[in-house]
């Protein structure tokens, strides 16, 4: 019944419904899994067969097949690994596609698109996805701020935050206060008199 079950594309069930509508007798498999029947199922097991496919193969249920592999802990082990080298294999398939498809692609880009392969290869092939990303495009400073009236700004911010301080203060901390945009911090080559304003007060609470 399996065998026509396959050639027509039918499942057994239907066969078996069709043939005793028209008083039509089927062979059906035994129940009861035999010695031979338990080895051919996990050899398959073995091989990495999906046991649902080895059910169906036999004509029994996916728990009976699932029984089988739990009661040899070695197999269950040996299949875990197939899993996860099958997962390593298809994730990686799927990164190098995606560059290979995609030159001029970035870093987020890769992730977006193949969010879940990235993070799998993140936790278990860290060093692989590092080596086949591109390389990391370190943020540019927009040309079009106007790093004079910005740098005007923000000494008289400094300044009148600074006059209601005592002690030492960094340029770290003054940033945050300001913000946290990392003006102080990023770009103070671009903020002279600002920087001007934080010398003035270092030199004066030594």
């Amino acid at each position: 019944m399996a065998e026509i079950s396959r050639r027509i594309g039918k499942s057994r069930c239907y066969i078996k419904t069709l043939a005793l509508r028209e008083n039509v007798e089927v062979e059906t498999k035994p129940k009861i899994i035999t010695k031979q029947v338990k080895l051919y199922i996990l050899d398959l097991a073995k091989k990495g067969f999906h046991r649902r496919e080895i059910a169906y193969r036999y004509g029994i249920s996916s728990g009976s097949v699932e029984q089988l592999i739990s009661s040899c802990p070695n197999l269950v082990i040996w299949r875990k690994k197939c899993k996860s080298d099958s997962k390593r294999r298809r994730y990686k398939c799927a990164i190098m596609n995606f560059i290979k498809t995609h030159p001029l692609a970035s870093r987020q880009d890769c992730k977006k698109s193949n969010y879940a392969a990235f993070y799998w290869l993140y936790n278990h092939e860290q060093g692989w996805l590092h080596a086949i990303l591109p390389t990391a495009i370190k943020g540019k400073c927009n040309q079009r701020v106007d790093w004079n009236q910005r740098d005007r700004l923000l000494s008289k911010q400094l300044s009148d935050l600074l006059s209601k301080k005592t002690g030492s203060v960094t340029l770290t901390k003054l940033d945050q206060l300001l913000g946290a945009h990392g003006w102080l911090t990023r770009y103070k080559h671009k903020l002279p008199t600002t920087m001007m304003i934080f010398e003035n007060y270092k030199l004066r609470n030594k």
